[in-house]
């Protein structure tokens, strides 16, 4: 599994074979009472991959940011 998070979308890419059975439109995020909520959908042969913008499916972004001192 694979996120990847920039500024305007984040994306999310699963291996097929973790989702035996499914296909891409088998998954629904955040569908409402309209049914999925415009996602972009991708297969690349061995994976669903998924691309969702923040104004999108009520998708919220939280940032946390760690530092260390030595």
């Amino acid at each position: 599994m694979k996120f990847c998070v920039v500024e305007f979308h984040m994306e999310v890419e699963i291996p097929k074979c973790a989702l035996r059975g499914l296909t891409i439109d088998d998954i629904v995020f955040n569908s409402g009472t309209d049914g999925d909520c415009g996602v972009e959908k991708v297969i690349n042969g061995t994976h669903f991959h998924w691309k969702i913008n923040y104004n999108d499916c009520a998708t919220d972004r939280a940032v946390s940011t760690i530092s260390y001192s030595l």
